[in-house]
């Protein structure tokens, strides 16, 4: 069975974005180190000076220090957490993809009834994300008819079931909203 790598090229969108953001995050970095710079050298002229007190500006200099510091802290890790997540998700959706169809496709039925089942279990997730998941009804429902079509009927169910599933979460959910939409606006007679 061929293996299904993700790897991105040199000029993908993922690496440029990832330079770009890697730039945005060196220079918080810096303005950090130029608000701790700062907030030191006031706080030393405040000790050293006898007349003129630098109190009020150390304290802002290191208030301004945290501020960017926080904001680089929740760029880096924003940035680790989404770079991971989505190359996870590239993973697996390409796994499951590569097994369910195309050449490389597992001749194993079982196999197949679990990549469908969980291909379903991920476009019930997304769609409830409000992800990308019209990739993954797309490819449920090619396994379902046309010319891609699986040839066996417990993946055929399985598929199914995924889309019957996420059709019903969908409805239920408008359902529910347009209920407590009636409650909360229900007019007084």
């Amino acid at each position: 069975m061929k293996r299904v790598a993700n790897i991105s090229g040199p000029g993908s969108k993922s690496r440029q974005r990832d330079w770009f953001l890697r730039g945005v995050s060196l220079v918080l970095f810096g303005f950090f180190l130029v608000l701790c710079v700062l907030a030191g050298g006031f706080y030393w002229l405040s000790t050293t000076s006898e007349g003129f007190s630098f109190g009020l500006l150390t304290h802002l200099a290191g208030l301004l220090a945290t501020v960017v510091f926080l904001v680089w802290l929740a760029l880096v890790t924003a940035l680790h957490l989404r770079r991971e997540k989505d190359f996870l998700d590239d993973r697996v959706v390409a796994t499951l993809r590569a097994t369910l169809k195309g050449p490389s496709k597992d001749p194993d039925v079982r196999v197949r009834v679990e990549a469908a089942r969980g291909l379903a279990g991920l476009d019930v997730e997304e769609s409830a994300l409000h992800h990308r998941h019209e990739e993954l009804d797309a490819l449920l429902a090619s396994t379902l008819s046309g010319k891609e079509m699986d040839p066996d009927p417990g993946v055929r169910v399985e598929a199914a079931r995924g889309l019957a599933e996420l059709e019903l979460e969908e409805h239920s959910y408008q359902h529910e909203h347009h209920d407590l939409d009636d409650l909360i606006f229900k007019p007084d007679l």
